[in-house]
């Protein structure tokens, strides 16, 4: 990734201009100590910001400095392209509370293609005796400035290119490892403190605690050193805080001094304050369709001057970090589809050898009632069909719990039930089509949704195993009352001799008499539709259903 930062900003090293400022103020330094002045810094504007700011400072013990990257209003003292000398100079933050006055100073200006530098060297307003200063040096010293600055912007650029590529290699090594959505947020959280050199950093997902149904409101999911519980716990609303201003622009923003930020509304003020933070960053994590993914921060526990450059930075490591979770993702979607097949495949075998076991044991038993006369072997014969019946039920719920894998909870929507039939496991390729109607986006009840399934997975199950069929076809209508559900084929049919045999209590084929067997226990029908030239049969449950007696 070949960011912005490093092409149009070369002076600034990862916008935190550290290579500049180790560079320049050995320089500054001897521009205060040779002329004996107070205080000596270099200001810089790049293409990017919005005025000048601080690359350098050097002065007396006494003097309280400028913070590093931090901008300044000079008061009309930087119009001019000339040396100037000037008196009465006054230098405001502005981003806190901070002045430095000078009784006299020289404004020495010096451009560069990427932007425009000052170096502004001067005495205090308190020391009344003035003194002359060397023009002459000071013009040497800024020569020497703008060449040393353009030098070090050379290596901060070619560092912050070795940060950069680290950071990817880090991303993807850790995808690679780590693949889960989890995992890949702490990756990006732990990757974006240290490319961007700040104290602590965090990320929010929308609704991510499942308590917000609309996804409106952002909560904190991983962290990196934050300590306090109020702000882990905070919840935040559309519009709210930096992550609001975020959310608005879809790029990154910046809060130079968080408490006094003007621009953000409902901002968590006293729990940021009490986590001790005072600058940030955020920028948007968003997906290929444009909607939000999830917000990252960075922050710092003192007053930060982040610049243009680190919001350009944050900005690009966000797209990359929205392609490594996005990807995170779809291999977290294809894990669970891999799992979910293999349960399918094992409660079909389940299905097929120990259900049918269980039922033929439960046949067998009402058929030697159909004959038996003596009383204790009834009994027994009872108990054994009861047994059966129990043992049968309790794998059904295994069964229909691990090919559900969860997806049908206390209330399912159609395109679930749908969704279940269309992906289920098979055992031959044959093509299946799907016709809803009636009420389709209502809420079915859990119980009667699995029945659904069941009867329709039995049912092609059927279809692929006896009929020969191309081609089955589903069909669910659902009303208010009830959900009915048609499974139909091409295949030979079922003569009515076999078909009657089927379903008779003494046969050993199952399938039609376990959907009948269902639909009755939902309190519903079952019928065949359809038997010759292709079979079709259709089960009607109602939705409130109650077990028969």
């Amino acid at each position: 990734m070949e960011t912005k930062a490093v092409r149009g900003l070369g002076h600034v090293d990862g916008g935190r201009s550290r290579t500049v400022r180790r560079s320049l103020t050995p320089l500054v330094d001897d521009v205060r100590a040779q002329l004996g002045l107070d205080v000596a810094l270099v200001l810089y504007q790049s293409p990017l910001s919005a005025g000048a700011y601080v690359l350098a400072a050097s002065a007396d013990d006494d003097t309280r400095l400028p913070l590093p990257n931090e901008p300044l209003r000079v008061q009309g003292a930087l119009a001019s392209r000339q040396t100037r000398s000037r008196f009465d100079v006054t230098l405001e933050s502005a981003i806190r509370n901070y002045t430095l006055h000078l009784s006299a100073a020289l404004i020495l200006p010096w451009d560069q293609d990427a932007g425009r530098g000052w170096l502004i060297a001067g005495m205090h307003a308190s020391r009344q005796e003035g003194k002359a200063l060397d023009q002459e040096l000071l013009s040497r010293f800024s020569s020497q400035i703008s060449r040393a600055h353009r030098l070090a912007g050379l290596e901060g650029a070619t560092r912050l290119r070795q940060d950069v590529q680290r950071a990817l290699r880090t991303m993807s090594v850790a995808q690679l490892d780590s693949p889960t959505v989890p995992e890949a947020l702490q990756t990006i959280v732990t990757v974006a403190r240290t490319l961007l050199g700040t104290a602590s950093s965090y990320v929010s997902m929308p609704g991510a605690d499942g308590s917000d149904a609309d996804g409106s409101d952002f909560v904190f999911t991983n962290f990196v050193n934050i300590r306090t519980s109020p702000f882990r716990r905070l919840r935040m609303g559309p519009g709210a805080g930096l992550g609001g201003l975020a959310r608005e622009t879809l790029r990154a923003v910046r809060s130079l001094n968080y408490a006094e930020d003007p621009r953000l509304r409902q901002a968590p003020v006293e729990e940021t304050l009490g986590e001790g933070l005072h600058s940030a960053m955020c920028a948007p994590l968003v997906a290929a369709d444009g909607s939000l993914l999830g917000l990252l921060y960075v922050a710092n526990r003192e007053i930060t001057p982040f610049t243009e450059s680190d919001a350009s930075l944050l900005d690009e490591f966000a797209e990359f970090a929205s392609l490594s979770l996005r990807q995170a993702e779809a291999e977290q979607h294809r894990m669970a589809v891999v799992r979910r097949l293999e349960q399918e495949r094992l409660a079909f075998e389940l299905h097929d050898s120990l259900v049918r076991d269980l039922m033929e044991i439960g046949f067998i038993a009402e058929a030697g009632l159909a004959v038996a006369t003596d009383s204790p072997v009834r009994n027994q014969l009872e108990a054994i069909g009861r047994t059966a019946e129990l043992c049968l039920e309790k794998v059904r719920e295994e069964i229909t719990r691990m090919a559900n894998d969860g997806g049908l909870a206390e209330s399912s929507s159609v395109g679930e039930v749908i969704e279940q039939l269309r992906y289920g496991h098979g055992l031959r390729d044959i093509e299946r089509s799907f016709v809803v109607t009636g009420a389709v986006r209502s809420a079915l009840p859990a119980a009667v949704a699995s029945a659904l399934v069941s009867i329709g997975q039995e049912a092609i199950a059927n279809s692929e195993r006896h009929s020969n069929a191309s081609q089955v076809e589903v069909a669910l209508e659902v009303s208010d009352d009830a959900a009915t559900i048609r499974i139909s084929d091409n295949g030979y049919g079922i003569s009515s001799d076999v078909l009657e045999a089927s379903m008779s209590q003494d046969s050993r084929h199952f399938g039609l008499r376990q959907m009948r067997s269902i639909a009755r226990r939902m309190g519903g029908s079952f019928v065949i539709v359809r038997y010759d030239g292709g079979l079709s049969i259709q089960a009607r449950l109602p939705l409130s259903h109650r077990e028969p007696e």
